[in-house]
């Protein structure tokens, strides 16, 4: 999910700014500043699947009946 987001959001951001992906390279601060969008959309993907209870995958110990 990260990865996709992170993604999209850094893409918008070169689009939008005037800054290309090798200036994010040698740049660290430019590449935190580009990556706090995407920390804020993991976080609300986060807190939306917290505050509903989403189970993509239930990895909790179940007995099989045989």
């Amino acid at each position: 999910m990260s990865g996709v987001t992170e993604g999209a959001v850094i893409q918008l951001f070169l689009l939008v700014s005037s800054h290309t992906a090798d200036e994010l390279l040698v740049n660290p601060g430019l590449n935190m500043i580009a990556y706090i969008p995407v920390f804020i959309v993991t976080l609300l993907v986060f807190s939306l699947i917290k505050h509903f209870d989403f189970v993509a995958f239930d990895l909790g110990k179940r007995e099989l009946d045989a």
